[in-house]
């Protein structure tokens, strides 16, 4: 099969130069090498209660175990299933994940209730992580209408804003040795005013105490303390 593996491509130079197949390990997470077939075939057992074409790998009641949130830190927000992140978007909950390494980047994406899988694979990594081509095809197969969200302040919210203000740096990053200062060149900076804020690019109003939801969409993000005093802001999982 090697004759039949992509190449990467990364900008070189400012042109796109190709490499060889990757074969990357970064411990604790693991690569899975496979085909487009392959992989639509495991998504195929995920909306059939873990069969393909007889053969069953899965027992339904396991499908269902995997499907169900396990993990969440709101129960406002949507959380994590076993190996599959979920998401709402357009009314419809997702099931999905991203793989990504410094060539390739593949998004699939299950929509059960639908009867739906998703797949992409990209061998140049795109811009926006590969999820905006989700957002995309559930806007044009799966449009809908909403109210903007339009409330008056919350009580206490400025108490809140006081408290959670600040620039916020990506808990998935280092802390410690010299490649924390990549952690300080991530930060990002979140201000609350009459309880609305604006995060990358989206609008947000407070829906209860420290709970926000997104004015034009399904996004929810929370802001918690934790015992040691440390604010966090969670967005998705």
């Amino acid at each position: 099969l090697a004759a039949d593996l992509s190449k990467g491509y990364k900008v070189q130079n400012g042109a796109f130069g190709a490499s060889d197949f990757e074969w990357t390990a970064a411990v604790p997470a693991a690569p899975i090498r496979t085909t487009a077939t392959d992989i639509s075939r495991f998504l195929l057992a995920h909306l059939n209660d873990g069969c393909v074409d007889g053969a069953c790998i899965l027992r339904p009641e396991t499908v269902a175990e995997m499907h169900a949130a396990h993990f969440t830190h709101h129960p406002q927000m949507r959380g994590m299933a076993y190996g599959f992140m979920q998401m709402t978007v357009n009314g419809q909950e997702i099931l999905w994940h991203l793989g990504g390494s410094a060539h390739f980047v593949t998004m699939l994406a299950l929509i059960p209730e639908q009867e739906l899988g998703l797949l992409v694979s990209y061998n140049t990594p795109p811009a926006d992580d590969g999820r905006a081509i989700l957002f995309r095809f559930m806007d044009e197969f799966f449009p809908t209408e909403r109210a903007p969200l339009t409330a008056a302040p919350l009580a206490g919210w400025e108490e809140r804003a006081a408290r959670f203000n600040g620039t916020y740096a990506p808990a998935r990053s280092n802390h410690s040795t010299s490649q924390i200062l990549v952690r300080y060149t991530t930060t990002t900076p979140v201000e609350i005013q009459k309880g609305r804020l604006a995060f990358n690019g989206w609008e947000f109003i407070e829906t209860a105490p420290g709970v926000f939801q997104q004015v034009n969409g399904d996004r929810v993000l929370t802001f918690q303390e934790d015992e040691t005093g440390g604010r966090w802001l969670f967005v998705g999982v």
